[in-house]
């Protein structure tokens, strides 16, 4: 009996602990939000790495996924498009394995942007017609207006 308690007592803690760490995580999340809209993307790049490495530690696919693909937005802005794109690939894969059709549109179009201004336009149109298709697919339309005019600004 004893022995049950204490296997008790100790999931019960561990699930605590992941309790703690995600709060943690997702704070670091939000301040780097905050950091990103008023142009502090150095700041940014260090607070999503950390709500990263704690995502990864308690599992949880949905926000390191996200976290992802903020790095690579950070990246992005940094003019660091080869850094950038790394990221949002790795984001895509993630995004693809749990089903969410919105953030894999996303990953897309953060994709032909990058390649975009890398200069490589058939590419970049590749990912941009990509994220149009999951957009109209899923009924999103301002995604779909979004991704149009990424569409439009790489033909311009």
């Amino acid at each position: 009996m004893f022995n049950w308690v204490k296997k008790l007592a100790r999931r019960v803690g561990d699930f605590l602990a992941k309790i703690e760490q995600k709060a943690e995580a997702d704070r670091l999340l939000k301040q780097a939000n905050q950091q990103y809209k008023i142009s502090q993307f150095r700041e940014s790049l260090q607070s999503w790495e950390q709500a990263l490495t704690i995502y990864l530690e308690i599992g949880n696919r949905q926000k390191e996924a996200a976290s992802l693909g903020n790095l690579g937005c950070a990246y992005y802005s940094l003019g660091q498009y080869d850094r950038a794109i790394d990221f949002h690939q790795q984001s895509l894969v993630i995004k693809r394995e749990i089903g969410d059709r919105v953030g894999e549109g996303h990953a897309f179009g953060h994709l032909g942007n990058a390649y975009q201004s890398l200069g490589q336009y058939n590419r970049a149109i590749d990912f941009c017609q990509q994220s149009l298709e999951i957009s109209r697919e899923i009924g999103d339309r301002q995604g779909e207006a979004i991704f149009l005019n990424n569409l439009g600004l790489i033909f311009f």
